[in-house]
């Protein structure tokens, strides 16, 4: 850590050393309108930068290396042109700027002597047409814009222009804005302008002194849920600055309001807001629950009462959730055709988050999932189906089965599986069958008394018993029949007997030379006499429910101690950690007291630690398959009565009905800038440890994977802890996972009469105990 500390300030103190090595230089420093523009280092011509070229506050071009260059087919004369130089962002140390340059591209920016804008006539009526020009300039062009209430009725570009008297009317007022147009040399620019009060051509009307109401741009804008809202207001006296404003805010989000008054200075307007936002400085500080439309305004008075309002809207987005993207599912099923019918793929795709979703097929299928087939072509094909969501690729594989023309199909029977079912008095009774025809024929499926054609039956009081039914199944040329038990019961059937429970233990730290001493206790609802196994530590002295070891010189390490405690039926367990340090360390480095040198209490360090922080983590450990664990039981020698899902296999009492493996699922994210390597992974359970590796993480990447984890033969039932250890340079963690595994050897029972073995499943009891009631 020391090392890379040193190794960052070295690059930090060289960095600073070359920001303050030379100067940032634009040749020519007096460009003409014909010039390129070179910029560079000087002192540094050797060294990369990144440079931008930016006019008017905006970003024309960027580039990075030792020099850059702007053409002049991008400049025009009277503009200014500014590069600013950064030193490009490494490993050790984030971008900054070196410096910055500006020159003024000359050219020929012409000159202009105001004219007087003229409105003729200059006190019309309502049958006048206005004509505007500019005195003194009657043959030059200008864009010419009438306006009326801060809105633009006319906009002309000519030496003059006339206003109809169809858009005026007694009363209006009319402002004639003069304009020079815009040219490669300059941006246009108001010369000057004029306005007229119509009268009516009937009343010759005394002109009084009038003042204006302001022009107020309505705005809208979004903003998420937690975002500062803050309205900003601008003046202006120039009313084609508040034209175009006014045009834009029309078009794009906003939270700019532009005022234009012709008449009041700026400090002359009192501005008012309206809920929600705070009444004189248009702010809103919004929280999570504010999502919504909201309309509300500004309003603005001059000091001669006029008032203009301006419409604000502004929408609260609602904080948007992550939503972690599901895997598609893709189920195919065998097809058959003969030679020169078309084969149509039979398959089911679905995406539980509603993705758009892209099909393909392998070869000899086409990616729209046919094939058209020829004579010649019979046999067997497997072709592969791949689904995808763009970001979780699925895959299935199914058979297409190509006919000689002349080949008969020999019908298949259908195959039908049941299971006993057992409910309760006023319970619905549905069977649990599945049927299937290899054929793909039509089934046709019904059920003897007392359940209904459709597999169900109500039950009522009275109804406790043992009711055997015969499901038949038929494709109309094969029928196949076969039985089941329906059980109802009573009342409930309880087992007695309830599992111990086995408090936890807290770790030790000793010294080597010193001795641990721990007594494990545990509770039975039942009060069964318990027994205790200690496991891990094999020159420790066990006692009962006593553990006792005295460490030695070179004993200094950490130790895993599994507990058990058992009735003779169920069992349950847990662990302990002894940590012993050597006898002249004090065992603990970073100030803890808990001797495990990583600073946590728990020995359980989630982050990494590296020269940017933790940042390295396992994000998810997770067992999939916890709820049907099981533990094969050895039957080598032993002659088995097997009925249901069991079977034997290797010598070991085996089940379809549940899992010998653990499906262990890892989750981690790598929000460094740098990549995690060297992930090691271990397993233990009951003793026995698996190894395993995580693939590499790259910077800012998360990543995930599934482990397969052998549950130990032989387990008696009860609890397990599965530990999970994840290691690499910068990562230290571990979990402990309590799973219930169940073992096969507490089904297998002995015949009284032929000592056979017999396995018996909970049904078989059942059914025993039945027997013997009714």
């Amino acid at each position: 850590m020391m090392k890379k500390t040193i190794l960052i300030l070295l690059f930090l103190i060289l960095a600073m050393s070359v920001a303050s090595a030379g100067t940032v230089v634009i040749d020519p420093t007096s460009p003409s309108t014909e010039d390129t523009l070179n910029a560079f280092v000087e002192g540094e011509e050797s060294t990369s930068f990144d440079f931008y070229w930016i006019k008017d506050g905006a970003t024309y071009k960027s580039s990075t290396g030792s020099s850059s260059s702007l053409g002049s087919s991008v400049t025009d004369a009277g503009e200014i042109w500014t590069v600013s130089v950064w030193v490009p962002e490494s490993a050790w140390y984030d971008s900054f700027e070196y410096g910055s340059a500006s020159v003024t591209i000359e050219g020929d920016v012409p000159t202009f002597d105001y004219g007087n804008v003229v409105i003729d006539p200059s006190e019309p009526c309502d049958e006048d047409n206005l004509t505007g020009y500019v005195e003194g300039y009657e043959d030059t062009t200008f864009d010419f814009y009438w306006m009326r209430d801060g809105s633009v009725y006319l906009s002309e570009t000519d030496n003059e222009s006339v206003l109809d008297d169809s858009y005026t009317a007694v009363d209006d007022t009319w402002i004639l804005s003069v304009w020079v147009p815009e040219s490669a040399w300059y941006d246009s620019f108001e010369i000057g302008s004029a306005s007229v009060t119509i009268d009516s051509c009937d009343d010759v009307v005394i002109e009084e002194d009038e003042t204006y109401a302001p022009a107020v741009t309505d705005i809208f804008f979004s903003v998420d849920e937690g975002e500062f809202v803050n309205v900003d207001v601008v003046y202006t006296n120039n009313f084609m600055t508040y034209f175009f404003y006014s045009s834009m805010t029309d078009l794009m989000e906003s939270q700019t309001i532009y005022v234009y008054d012709s008449d009041s200075l700026e400090d002359e307007l009192r501005y008012e807001f309206g809920l929600p936002l705070a009444d004189l400085i248009g702010e809103w500080q919004t929280v999570v629950g504010d999502a919504g439309v909201y309309e509300t305004s500004m309003r603005v008075m001059d000091t001669d009462s006029n008032i203009s309002i301006g419409n604000i809207t502004i929408t609260v987005n609602e904080e948007e959730v992550e939503i972690e993207n599901i895997c598609p599912v893709v189920s195919a099923e065998d097809i058959t055709v003969y030679e020169g019918e078309l084969a149509v793929a039979d398959y089911i795709v679905s995406d539980a988050d509603g993705d758009i979703l892209i099909t393909s097929f392998s070869e000899p299928m086409e990616n729209n999932g046919q094939w058209q087939t020829e004579e010649g072509d019979a046999g067997v094909y497997e072709v592969t189906i791949t689904v995808t969501d763009n970001e979780c690729e699925i895959t299935d594989t199914f058979l297409v089965t190509v006919l000689a023309e002349d080949v008969e199909v020999e019908n298949t029977c259908p195959v039908v599986s049941v299971e006993d079912i057992t409910v309760y008095e006023g319970e619905l009774a549905v069977a649990d069958y599945t049927v299937s025809d290899a054929d793909g024929d039509i089934l046709i499926t019904s059920f003897s008394e007392p359940m209904e054609n459709n597999g169900l039956w109500q039950t009522e009081e009275g109804d406790a018993g043992v009711y055997e039914v015969t499901i038949t199944v038929t494709d109309n040329e094969c029928e196949i029949i076969d039985t089941f038990l329906v059980i109802v019961l009573a009342e409930e059937v309880v087992d007695d007997n309830q599992a111990p429970e086995l408090d936890d233990i807290e770790d030790q730290y000793v010294e080597e030379g010193e001795t641990v001493e721990v007594e494990a206790s545990a509770s039975d609802a039942d009060g069964d006499d318990l027994s205790y196994t200690f496991e891990g530590v094999d020159e420790a002295d066990v006692n009962d429910n006593q553990f006792t070891w005295t460490t030695e010189e070179g004993d200094a390490g950490e130790y895993i101690v599994f507990v058990t405690v058992s009735d003779g039926e169920l069992s349950d367990s847990t662990y302990f950690r002894i940590f012993v340090s050597e006898a002249d360390d004090d065992g603990d480095d970073d100030g803890d007291d808990d001797g495990d040198n990583d600073g946590d209490d728990d020995g359980n360090d989630a982050d990494g630690s590296n020269y940017e922080g933790t940042d390295l983590s396992v994000s998810e450990v997770l067992v999939m398959n916890a709820n049907n664990l099981y533990s094969a039981y050895d039957v080598s020698g032993l002659s088995l009565e097997i009925s249901g899902a069991y079977f034997v296999e290797n010598g070991y009492l085996e089940t379809d009905s549940g899992d010998n493996e653990i499906k262990v699922y890892i989750e981690m994210l790598n929000k460094n800038s740098f990549d995690a390597q060297n992930l090691d992974i271990s397993f233990i359970i009951a003793g026995e440890e698996c190894f395993a590796s995580f693939s590499d993480l790259d910077r800012n990447e998360k990543g995930y994977a599934v482990y397969t984890v052998e549950i130990p033969e032989g387990l008696e039932t009860g609890k397990y802890g599965l530990e999970v250890s994840i290691e690499n340079e910068d990562l230290d963690y571990s979990e402990v996972i309590n799973l219930e595994i169940t073992s096969l050897g507490d089904l297998v029972e002995y015949n009284t009469v032929s000592d056979d073995p017999v396995v018996k499943t909970f049904w078989d009891n059942l059914m025993d105990f039945l027997k013997s009631i009714f």
